[in-house]
């Protein structure tokens, strides 16, 4: 993707694909091309990340658990050569801004992004209205 996105003319011999004199347009308006961000909360997702991404989102488990995998994406980012200080980390947590201060004091994340669980659209604004009445001015 990154050579497709960068290239005038790309060419590309990989482990599982290739392909040579390929043109594509239009081109990301990004420079660099459109950041890629792995999801997964194993130690392959944490490694490719570290090795490849721009950005890691470990998609759940308990803090200790995400601490380690976050910790792995950013060790392997550095044995890749990498800046591992660039790589973005996302988490997501649950809509308690105690549970939210959690993974921000431990993971010391980019982004929190809370789900928006509803049965309807009336439960959606309550639980989205009550979270950032809670959260503006906290954070």
């Amino acid at each position: 993707m990154r050579v497709l996105w960068n290239d005038a003319e790309s060419t590309y011999e990989g482990e599982t694909v290739a392909f040579g004199r390929v043109q594509m347009f239009p081109k990301p308006a990004c420079d660099g091309g459109v950041p890629i961000h792995v999801g997964g909360h194993s130690q392959a997702a944490a490694r490719r990340a570290g090795r490849l991404g721009d950005g890691f989102f470990p998609m759940s488990g308990s803090l200790d658990v995400l601490d380690d995998v976050i910790q792995l994406a950013r060790a392997t980012a550095t044995d890749a050569g990498r800046d591992a200080s660039a790589l973005e980390v996302s988490c997501s947590t649950t809509a308690d801004l105690d549970d939210v201060r959690r993974h921000i004091d431990r993971l010391a994340p980019d982004r929190v992004t809370i789900p928006a669980f509803g049965r309807n659209l009336d439960d959606f604004e309550r639980l989205i209205g009550t979270f950032a009445d809670e959260a503006i001015g906290n954070f």
